[in-house]
């Protein structure tokens, strides 16, 4: 820090800590370091300084929409509604194939990050649409956000989440064709999808349990 500091001609910002409980403020010379040690504080441990440059121009928080984030239209966002608690308070969007969503209040930091900063991924995917049809994400099934209500669930013991998880197929679940949510002890954790007298199973195939149960 106090290398960087001579180097960009940049100056350390002093934080309030008051009231916040086993951080502990270390100086050396003009750089500030604030620690979070891991048997003060709840974590691993890490350290944080707040830096700022001394002179230059200041730039303007010119919001814009990334074009790799595209607003979805109204038709689609009826449709999807269903699929997520809450729907009023997301923000939902198209990245690349898929449909994503995050908290309606973090709109504006996506669009601010996006246009400055290459974002490797932003949200949770609800699915892929294909012709008519949402191809739910595995991502969504493990979100806290998944409407339990809009999938038959299906809910299984401990033995048959395994052989989900080890990408078995062959089972007989009294479920209606289509999608369902697997839920073990009324979590879910993997969609399936039933067609006729067999299922797809939807867990991610590099995620299969490999070794023997």
């Amino acid at each position: 820090i106090l290398d960087f500091l001579k180097e960009e001609d940049a100056e350390c910002v002093s934080l309030s800590i008051n009231g916040l409980d086993g951080i502990t403020e270390t100086k050396n010379e003009e750089a500030i370091c604030y620690r979070f040690f891991p048997h003060k504080t709840k974590g691993e441990g890490f350290a944080l300084s707040v830096l700022k440059k001394k002179t230059g121009i200041e730039t303007k928080n010119n919001y814009r929409t990334s074009s790799r984030y595209l607003p979805l239209e109204k038709k689609m966002k009826e449709f999807i509604s269903d699929y997520v608690t809450a729907a009023k308070e997301k923000h939902f969007f198209r990245y690349q194939n898929s449909i994503m969503f995050i908290p309606a209040i973090a709109e504006k930091e996506l669009d601010l990050l996006a246009s400055r900063l290459k974002v490797t991924h932003a949200g949770t995917s609800l699915g892929e649409m294909k012709g008519n049809t949402l191809v739910p994400s595995h991502e969504l099934a493990l979100s806290v956000a998944v409407n339990t209500k809009n999938f038959p669930c299906v809910d299984v013991d401990k033995q048959t989440a395994l052989r989900i998880l080890k990408g078995e197929t062959q089972f007989n679940f009294d479920t209606a064709n289509g999608y369902c949510l697997m839920t073990y002890q009324q979590i879910p954790f993997a969609f399936m999808k039933k067609i006729s007298n067999r299922f797809n199973n939807l867990y991610p195939k590099g995620w299969y349990i490999r070794m023997g149960i």
